[in-house]
């Protein structure tokens, strides 16, 4: 749908369950460190500008947002959510969203060898689904920016 100047800008939000699974029985680390661990890393390999929000969120280069995204109240669970640039194609978006979560899950080991250091036994895994075991759920948000011509005609 057209924007303003007649090209169209759409973009999605997806919010990510980041899972650390520690096989020995050792202590795993609260999601909100894995999330902030991860967002130092992206900072750390990536031209990034911090996000002037209180969701401890970074703009990467491409102008996509990564971010801390408050989960399940009662359980504290964090999730990652990654926000497409803006983009006037529905395949620049799916290319865009792709690449964000190609640049996540190349920092996933790295990530958690920094909370975990040494050990061998734990893996960090990014879920992209809707509900996770422990009933929390979590989405996708489509957005599209459009001229409502709508809202001219009924102000006058």
């Amino acid at each position: 749908m057209p924007g303003p100047g007649g090209k169209p800008i759409l973009g999605i939000e997806t919010e990510y369950a980041l899972l650390l699974t520690h096989e020995a029985g050792g202590a795993i680390p609260a999601p909100r460190e894995l999330v902030q661990a991860l967002l130092l890393k992206l900072s750390e390999r990536h031209e990034t500008a911090s996000a002037a929000c209180p969701k401890m969120g970074i703009f990467m280069e491409s102008g996509g947002l990564v971010h801390g995204e408050a989960g399940n109240l009662d359980t504290g669970a964090e999730l990652l959510e990654m926000c497409t640039p803006e983009c006037s194609t529905a395949r620049e978006v799916v290319a865009q969203q792709r690449r964000q979560e190609h640049r996540v899950r190349e920092l996933l080991a790295e990530t958690r060898e920094t909370i975990l250091p040494g050990s061998h036994v734990a893996r960090a895994s990014l879920l992209k689904c809707s509900i996770d075991s422990a009933g929390n759920t979590f989405s996708t948000h489509e957005n599209y920016l459009v001229h409502d011509r709508l809202s001219l005609v009924r102000r006058a």
